[in-house]
């Protein structure tokens, strides 16, 4: 199982969620990994042409301690793995698009993993998507499934990432003690709920967020 000691982790999708996630963990955690299906995404994020919401993360990024997949068929090296692909939005009627979301996380279960293999997923669902997910791929039974709610503000993400109030997972009970290992670092609280459980709170977040700005 994972050791995050020995095993830096892999974050895959390089939307502003990926690129805080990935550059805040290299800075202050650890040496990671990183990949974007999409190569031209990939490309902008060498040449560090980031997100114009964090213009912090020009401070942050530290090449020597990421490690650019070239394909990825090198994702299988990875024993932790974090989805962090944002949730794109519909600009005709403002829905998420979730197929979208759908059809990289069977992108990379598609993958044929070396050892247990932990894939965290971060992007904003509906509840029971990742009850869907669990099941939908019951068969790959190297693979262990968290949720991960998060909470980044725009332009404030940075702070967030590494100085969390609380972090807030999905899984089963018995996840507990790999989640402290996995972030050992944090010093904060974690809470760990059923999947369904985290993916209201994300939700609920999200709406006192949208109503404090308004």
């Amino acid at each position: 199982m994972v050791t995050p000691n020995k095993n830096k982790p892999l974050f895959l999708g390089l939307t502003h969620m990926g690129q805080v996630y990935s550059s805040a963990w290299s800075k202050e955690i650890g040496p990671c990994a990183i990949y974007d299906f999409n190569k031209i995404i990939l490309e902008n994020f060498k040449q560090k042409k980031f997100t114009q919401e964090e213009p912090k993360l020009n401070n942050l990024s530290k090449k020597k301690k990421i490690t650019f997949l070239n394909n990825e068929n090198e994702i299988a090296k990875y024993s932790l793995i974090f989805f962090t692909y944002d949730t794109p939005i519909d600009e005709k009627n403002g829905y998420p698009k979730l197929l979208l979301i759908e059809k990289l996380i069977k992108k990379l279960f598609s993958i044929n993993y070396k050892r247990k293999t932990v894939i965290i997923i971060s992007s904003q669902v509906y509840p029971g998507f990742m009850d869907k997910i669990k099941k939908k791929y019951k068969s790959k039974k190297k693979i262990k499934l968290l949720y991960m709610v998060d909470t980044l503000k725009m332009g404030q993400a940075i702070n967030n990432f590494l100085h969390p109030d609380q972090l807030i997972f999905g899984g089963d009970k018995k996840d507990e003690k790999m989640i402290k290992l996995i972030f050992q670092k944090f010093k904060c609280k974690k809470y760990l709920f059923n999947y369904k459980e985290a993916e209201l709170i994300k939700i609920s977040i999200n709406l006192y967020l949208f109503f404090s700005v308004t």
